[in-house]
């Protein structure tokens, strides 16, 4: 087996009941493996003792079932494959470039689409489930110019700003990245999103199995994802203390991404602009200076 098809095996969450290797776990014997000068794919053939040593605190017995997985993984993989969904690991050069060394990335992301999007030019956005008319308007306004720019946009895929931002992106043109955290494969099926997926101009990834049910983890999860891709991310209608999109830009910050938000006075975006966030004004510039810099900093002068 290759490298890719042993992390895949180890890794690959086909089942909620599956006991795979978290991202840690994986890290953690990526690490242990090349110390030893050992790739992935010399795993299977390892003697008991060797493989004890490499393992560290992970049980061989555990590694040794999630390697000898049979006929019904390679069954539901076949099946998620007829249904255009792939897999691609940190072995494979088609893995997004921009989070190979994030915190938390995932040894593998199920996909529908082209991934050399993900290593375009993009703009991410975060925000309400539950937008109002002005953080709607503003939303459209920041993806058309960023389109204008050449730009894609990433998002997470959910209802509300992530679903406009899309929407927009894709109806004046442009292309988009998802990073969904839940029902892969039944996104896939609907007509619009299969079309877009075909013309090259949509790609979806998730961490998750694509059968899998939405959970908040899985969620805030995802959103390091959309940061750590995005050249810049603007967050939309945070909630000061509380919600999805303040805990993803509070994350984003802590980690060092690039977060905007608009300067629109609200208590979640203050806070957020105190914490190290840049606000936005409604003709595109960044209302602070970067340190060293002079005048106004453009957005999308990154």
């Amino acid at each position: 087996m290759t490298d890719a098809e042993i992390i895949t095996r180890l890794c690959a969450q086909i089942d909620n009941a599956d006991d795979v290797l978290e991202p840690r776990e994986w890290r953690a014997l990526a690490d242990s493996l090349r110390a030893r000068g050992l790739r992935p794919s010399e795993l299977p053939a390892l003697p008991e003792p060797k493989l004890r040593e490499t393992a560290g605190k992970l049980h061989t017995a555990r590694l040794r079932g999630l390697l000898k997985r049979g006929a019904a993984f390679d069954r539901k993989l076949a099946e998620y494959k007829s249904q255009g969904i792939g897999v691609v690991t940190l072995a494979d050069a088609a893995y997004p470039g921009r989070l190979r060394k994030v915190p938390g990335a995932p040894p593998l992301f199920f996909y529908a689409g082209d991934l050399a999007l993900t290593e375009r030019p993009l703009l991410g956005f975060a925000g309400s489930r539950n937008p109002d008319a002005l953080d709607i308007e503003l939303t459209r306004l920041y993806v058309d110019r960023a389109l204008k720019r050449g730009m894609g946009i990433v998002a997470g895929g959910a209802r509300g700003i992530d679903r406009e931002a899309v929407t927009e992106a894709l109806t004046n043109g442009g292309f988009a990245v998802e990073y969904v955290c839940d029902t892969l494969s039944r996104r896939v099926k609907d007509e619009q999103i299969a079309r877009e997926i075909a013309q090259g101009r949509r790609v979806l990834l998730s961490a998750v199995t694509p059968d899998a049910g939405f959970t908040t983890g899985f969620a805030m999860q995802r959103n390091r994802f959309i940061y750590a891709n995005a050249l810049a991310t603007i967050a939309i209608a945070a909630e000061n203390g509380r919600g999805g999109t303040w805990a993803g830009a509070i994350d984003a910050l802590r980690h060092g991404f690039t977060v905007y938000v608009p300067n629109d006075e609200r208590e979640g975006s203050m806070e957020l602009i105190r914490r190290g966030a840049v606000p936005i004004s409604a003709d595109w510039d960044a209302a602070v200076k970067e340190p060293g810099q002079s005048g106004q900093l453009s957005l999308l002068d990154l």
